[in-house]
């Protein structure tokens, strides 16, 4: 029976792995039709290219699916956490991923599929103790926030499979989790609020907020561009710090900055909702959560204080 049990978490970590990295294909449609979640999406036929559209507009430019951008303090790829996913990968015995860097969701769910076949339940746990469960709630709020109801139920569906899996691998191992679990180097500790610098300035502002490590909260472009639209606030081009920037000055300019703030703040308290869902119902154990709700305490001070100084604050901040 537990045989069988892992070989069916190892098919749902491999269906949804596919799903990340390569959207909704022909070739995963009959495995879709097996889950009732996700049934209901596929009943009335859907183009090919269009499912590829929104898998390109989600995950290449809205969501970006890589432990290293929540993980990483400069949410760069190619880091420490890229190498740490890509040596579970070489030791589980996984090719060498080469069209996405290692710490890709789906490469990690393919990690997945491969240790929940594992005689002993060590190895996964202390992936998931150790990587996976650090960055893994913030995204899938993230994804709930700009996806589709097809790819938010995905979401749910990764989260939940994740959090089941874990908890049957610790009744498995009769005890706590294995050593590995500790909190991952850049979310010890809590940065100071970008505003204890007296010459701070909205670029400095705007990269602080955009940093998931560093503010607790991972922001899309869409989602600034959501809080623009609402204020009927021209918008920039660029890369997300400096659409956030552009939208920072633009509020500053037409007298709406208060505003903007308080669509951050919303941001902000969506995210800690969620993450109070996951620790009141005991399905993660809040010592993977505080680390990002100190996170969030920070930048809620933060914005609380912009907007108190508003409509002054361009004059001390610029």
């Amino acid at each position: 029976m537990a045989d069988a049990q892992g070989a069916l978490r190892a098919s749902a970590y491999d269906v949804l792995s596919d799903l990340y990295l390569r959207g909704v294909t022909a070739e995963v449609v009959p495995l879709l039709m097996d889950v009732p979640d996700l049934v209901d999406f596929l009943v009335d036929p859907v183009e090919g290219d269009e499912w590829a559209a929104e898998h390109h507009r989600l995950f290449e430019l809205q969501v970006l699916p890589y432990a290293s951008v929540f993980l990483e303090a400069d949410a760069r790829l190619g880091g420490d956490v890229t190498a740490l996913v890509q040596r579970r990968l070489v030791d589980a015995g996984l090719p060498r991923p080469t069209s996405e860097p290692a710490d890709h969701l789906g490469r990690e769910l393919q990690l997945m599929a491969a240790l929940a076949g594992a005689p002993t339940p060590d190895d996964a746990l202390a992936f998931l103790d150790g990587h996976l469960l650090w960055w893994l709630p913030g995204f899938v709020a993230a994804l709930d926030r700009n996806g589709d109801p097809f790819w938010r139920t995905v979401g749910g569906l990764t989260l939940d499979l994740v959090i089941d899996h874990r908890q049957e691998l610790l009744r498995e191992r009769g005890g706590g989790a294995p050593s590995g679990s500790a909190v991952p180097r850049n979310l010890r500790g809590v940065e100071p609020s970008p505003l204890e610098d007296t010459k701070v300035g909205l670029r400095e502002i705007a990269a602080f907020v955009m940093l998931p490590a560093r503010s607790g909260l991972y922001l899309s472009e869409a989602d600034v561009r959501a809080m623009g639209k609402k204020e009927s606030l021209p918008g920039g081009f660029g890369s997300r710090v400096l659409v956030l920037e552009t939208l920072f000055r633009s509020a500053v300019a037409y007298g709406a900055l208060g505003a903007v703030l308080g669509g951050l703040s919303g941001y902000v308290g969506q995210v800690r909702g969620m993450l109070g869902d996951l620790a009141d119902g005991k399905r993660i154990p809040e010592a993977f959560l505080t680390p990002w709700t100190r996170r969030l305490d920070v930048t809620e001070r933060m914005l609380e204080e912009m907007m108190e100084s508003d409509p002054h604050f361009s004059t001390r901040h610029e």
